[in-house]
């Protein structure tokens, strides 16, 4: 794909232009108006792909304007993926017998999803730390997501509040999450080393850490 600020070609893997700084983090608006993301571009391909997100959903490139998705993603030289499937309606059965087998296949979902969230462990779980240009870096990683992230420099200490937002690692190993004027990205190198950019009011700083 390409820079939308400078036209570079940038993996479509990564959540910020080499070159410029740019972000180009997707956030992600579905119809029934779940908001997801930051995601990269490769992994908003691959859930359309799979039909975890849908054509008719909305999407904000770096926190700009929320446009259609795929217009957003034709900006950028990406492709759309396949169109999403029309599936068809199940079989007529008797209303109560539906709704039982859908109430149990909820429920049990609903569980097995819960038992998985609280058991699953990242590689990258544990607490970083390290620095960026003069200045301290410190974050936690727990199941799979970054749970705080701080910045210690002469001028004070920045607390990122992620909220109910905190960003996720993906499979490639790499994080962003985006607040008006404030982006962070970051890739896990290794299992104990990391890198990546925090940029706030125009200004990048790029950092490296490692696990402690």
């Amino acid at each position: 794909m390409n820079c939308p600020n400078c036209q570079a070609v940038i993996p479509d893997k990564l959540l910020q232009c080499s070159r410029c700084g740019a972000s180009v983090a997707l956030t992600v608006a579905t119809a029934d108006g779940q908001m997801l993301g930051p995601y990269s571009v490769h992994a908003v391909q691959r859930f359309l792909a799979d039909g975890r997100l849908s054509l008719t959903s909305s999407a904000s490139l770096a926190g700009g304007a929320w446009r259609p998705l795929p217009e957003v993603l034709a900006g950028l030289g990406a492709a759309t993926g396949p169109a999403p499937q029309v599936r068809r309606r199940a079989s007529r059965a008797p209303a109560i017998i539906v709704t039982l087998v859908c109430a149990f296949l909820v429920v049990g979902a609903a569980i097995v999803i819960w038992l998985c969230v609280l058991a699953r462990r990242s590689p990258y779980d544990g607490q970083w730390s390290g620095d960026g240009g003069g200045a301290r870096v410190t974050f936690r990683v727990r199941y799979g997501q970054v749970n705080s992230f701080s910045i210690e420099g002469p001028e004070g200490t920045h607390d990122i509040d992620f909220g109910p937002r905190r960003p996720a690692i993906s499979e490639e190993g790499a994080f962003g999450y985006t607040d008006g004027d404030l982006i962070l990205g970051g890739t896990f190198t290794s299992k104990t080393e990391a890198e990546g950019v925090y940029t706030r009011t125009g200004e990048s700083l790029p950092w490296t850490a490692r696990r402690e």
